[in-house]
C-alpha cells in the first residue's frame, strides 16, 4: 500500500464524515441546501477523481472518493425534491 492512497483515504474519511451529517440533516429537515450548480459540479468531480484513483491503483481513496461523490448526488436529489416541495 503506498503512503498517498492512505493519506488521500484518511482526508476523503473525513469529509465523509461531516457530509453525513448534511445529508441527515436535509432529510430531518426536509430541504435541500445547496445550489444544484455546486451539488452537481462536486458530484461529477468526485466521481472522476474516483475513476482516476482506480486507475492508479489506489483503491481504499477510491472507494471513498466514491462514497463521497454518492453522498454529494444524495445532496442534489434533496435540493431537487425538496425545492419543489
Amino acid at each position: 500500500m503506498v503512503w498517498q492512497d492512505i493519506l488521500l483515504s484518511l482526508s476523503n474519511i473525513l469529509f465523509t464524515y461531516s457530509l453525513t451529517w448534511q445529508v441527515y440533516y436535509g432529510f430531518k429537515n426536509k430541504k435541500g441546501y445547496l445550489t444544484l450548480q455546486s451539488s452537481f459540479i462536486t458530484t461529477v468531480g468526485l466521481f472522476v477523481i474516483s475513476f482516476t484513483f482506480l486507475s492508479l491503483g489506489l483503491y481504499f481513496a477510491a472507494i471513498v472518493s466514491l462514497i463521497n461523490g454518492t453522498l454529494w448526488y444524495i445532496l442534489l436529489l434533496q435540493r431537487m425534491i425538496y425545492h419543489k416541495i
